[in-house]
């Protein structure tokens, strides 16, 4: 949601120290925006185009920034920064649950603005206050056609085989704004700095409609011999691109809307101190952070209650072919399937809107569906720390404790149903949880050489959980037959951290690092299916997909990590402008669960989400102002989801993408740029099982831009 325009940089801490937020086990990214330099006028900008292949269509971006300091000291500060951002962007995706498999086409419009200000105040070189305020909008437009393929796989009496025929149009904006006053003063035997933030977001889906048509050939069967690309046919005089064929099954729209805010206020105090031999400085502070988040859900169902329709000139059924205008794609999935037109939104929702009475409401599936999804939560964050740096001849230790208090209180909706499944009450609920956590600490560098350091590190830490994890509210979309419940009971996870590192510097051109890791994660979170035909009381035609986040007991993760960085200038002539870029994880991670059977045993997996190995390589070639970068990142297979037997588990397959950029300075004002990347096609691939047992496979082509960066 925020350009990278707007950045002047990114920290990232592998290891925590006391005046970080506890809350990270990965490790803590600090993003950090732009203030103005100078006197001189600082005037940047980027003007670009660019293509996506999938969609063939083209996208733009562009960016202007404004900085200038002023006064006869240049005290004031004054930033200025806008970008706007718009992409056509789609993939072809096939998707198999059980015995059914669905193709789906994708198309998304996305658009990025940003607009940031920063004004700063230096009354002396060692005080400045500042006020900062950055504002963001993402929209997401998406278009998504559907075949679902459900055979009659037992030939049950009172079933049918069934192709569904489904078309999706939504909706959603992502706003983020904050605004950030702070200062910081150093005096001669202290120093401190204060900052009062406010922030807001909010995720608004004003429509989002979904319209359903079903066909009943009378033989459908399916094929996973292959498994890269499963086939499909039906009896011989039915034809699944006939539109004619799909009667209206039911029409949903809804929207949503989601808020969040957050006021958060923190202050730090440095002291300086000496000992016999060093300096270092005692430093605390507090932090405090009131968080208030809303959820609320509109969903209406309706099914036609009349008998035949006139559109457009066309009388007859309510079927599909009515309604068609929408995109014909004879190479989805690299010509394996054929999609054709399917309904245009824009058509259904004119026949609905000119025949409401002939709709019907299904008023119960809307009580539930809206009591079940929305919810209002509250968390408060309190924090304080105290820590030392000291740094004596080749040594510096940075350690100290922190303490952070969570409290959570939410309200949300429990549906009741009767014995014959019907709607029976809505009661409005409350809950809370809170916990703390106590964080000791300790950092270590040893200067081995004036270029090489070695660093150890013992931290504690936790994560916690998000909202919708927690509050025990439900959305569940029937005609995906997925969803998600939430876990009242769910606990933070707590993690001790180990780390040693030693690195060595290339000057000013590179580095060359080795560290070994060890985590080890009491109550981590994982995501569970479920597998079932009924829900708090609600019966479902088919099977559905649930997932919810759950605790496990523990886990451990060890592993090595080694990179490379350096312009080989050291070479003779044009080869001085090759540089290489390189990073490598292995991890080797187990997790507890007890119990998944239901038959009291305790097993030992992978840790999900965790892949054994992840790496990076990049060869760039940077030559009297003509620079060229061809770039690699690879992962691992690594679990998504934990079914409810261990056969049942949801892997990612491992991906390898390919990204190529180049540009070329133009003096010292002006730059011409390149990128192309995914060019190897790598797609998004789930398997159950095997490798090859593929439930899904996603492919999204390459896209490129092109564009001029000028500074002046």
């Amino acid at each position: 949601a925020i350009p990278a325009d707007q950045l002047a940089s990114m920290e990232v801490s592998k290891a925590l120290t006391p005046d970080l937020d506890g809350d990270a086990i990965g490790g803590s990214v600090n993003l950090i925006t732009r203030k103005a330099k100078s006197r001189a006028v600082e005037l940047q900008g980027t003007a670009v185009g660019g293509y996506n292949a999938l969609m063939g269509a083209p996208n733009a971006q562009g960016s202007l920034l404004f900085g200038r300091r002023l006064g006869d000291k240049e005290q004031f500060g004054i930033l200025l920064n806008g970008s706007y951002y718009t992409t056509d962007r789609g993939s072809d995706n096939w998707e198999r649950d059980g015995d059914e498999i669905e193709l789906r086409d994708y198309q998304l419009r996305r658009t990025r603005t940003g607009a940031s200000a920063t004004l700063d105040y230096r009354f002396t070189p060692n005080h400045e206050i500042y006020l900062r305020g950055i504002y963001n909008s993402f929209t997401d437009r998406e278009w998504r056609r559907r075949y679902v393929m459900v055979p009659n796989v037992d030939d049950a009496p009172f079933e049918d085989h069934e192709i569904e025929r489904l078309t999706k149009d939504r909706f959603e904006m992502q706003n983020v704004t904050s605004v950030n006053l702070g200062g910081k003063h150093t005096f001669a035997g202290f120093g401190f700095n204060y900052e009062m933030a406010w922030s807001e977001a909010f995720q608004d889906t004003p429509f989002d409609y979904e319209v359903n048509f079903i066909a009943e050939p009378d033989a459908l069967a399916l094929d996973f011999s292959n498994p890269n690309f499963p086939a499909f046919s039906t009896n011989a005089d039915f034809d699944y691109l006939d539109n004619s064929n799909y009667e209206f099954d039911e029409l949903e729209t809804g929207s949503t809307y989601a808020l969040d805010r957050n006021l958060t206020g923190k202050f730090n105090v440095w002291v300086p101190y000496s000992v016999a031999n060093g300096e270092g400085q005692i430093k605390f502070g507090a932090k405090y952070r009131a968080k208030t988040k809303s959820f609320t859900v509109t969903q209406n169902k309706f099914e036609w209650a009349g008998d035949g329709i006139v559109f457009d000139g066309q009388e007859g059924d309510f079927t599909a072919e009515k309604f068609v205008g929408g995109l014909v794609d004879s190479r989805f999935l690299g010509g394996q399937y054929v999609i054709g037109a399917a309904p245009d939104m824009g058509r259904v929702l004119q026949f609905f809107n000119a025949n409401p009475a002939g709709f019907e409401l299904q008023v119960e599936d809307k009580l539930v569906d809206e009591a079940n999804e929305s919810y209002l939560a509250t968390e408060n964050v309190l924090a304080g720390y105290a820590m030392t740096d000291l740094t004596v001849g080749k040594l510096q230790v940075v350690g100290g404790v922190r303490y952070e208090r969570t409290t959570v209180d939410y309200q949300y909706n429990t549906v009741f149903f009767d014995d014959e499944g019907d709607l029976d009450e809505i009661v409005e609920e409350e809950g809370a949880t809170a916990y703390d956590f106590v964080l000791p600490q300790l950092n270590l560098r040893y200067k081995l050489g004036k270029l090489t350091n070695l660093r150890g590190a013992a931290t504690l830490s936790y994560a916690r959980p998000n909202f919708e994890s927690i509050v025990p509210s439900q959305e569940i979309d029937l005609s995906e037959r997925e969803g998600t419940i939430g876990n009242a009971n769910l606990q933070p996870v707590s993690a001790l951290n180990l780390d040693l590192m030693v690195d060595h510097y290339f000057g000013t051109v590179g580095v060359l690092s080795a560290g070994l890791f060890h985590k080890r994660l009491d109550n981590f979170i994982y995501k569970r299916v479920l597998e079932v035909d009924t829900y708090n009381g609600v019966d479902f035609d088919r099977s559905v997909r649930l997932v919810q986040d759950v605790n496990g007991e523990q886990a451990a993760l060890t592993g090595v990590e080694l990179a490379y960085q350096q312009n080989l200038t050291f070479l003779p002539g044009a080869l001085a402008g090759i540089g290489v870029y390189g990073n490598f994880t292995y991890t080797i991670s187990q997790a507890e669960l007890v119990d998944r059977a239901e038959v009291g045993e305790v097993e030992t997996i992978r840790l999900p989400g965790q892949s054994p190995v992840v790496a990076n390589l990049s060869l760039s070639y940077d030559w009297k102002g003509f620079n060229t970068r061809l770039s690699g990142n690879y992962h691992g297979d690594y679990i998504l989801e934990l079914g409810e037997a261990a056969d049942e588990d949801v892997w990612v397959h491992s991906r390898l993408q390919l990204d190529w950029t180049a540009s070329y300075r133009i003096g010292k004002k002006l730059t011409v740029f390149g990128e192309m990347m995914n060019l190897n096609n790598a797609p998004f691939q789930a398997y159950i099982g095997e490798r090859d047992s593929y439930i899904q496979r996603e492919f999204y082509a390459w896209w490129s831009r092109a564009g001029i960066k000028f500074n002046l």
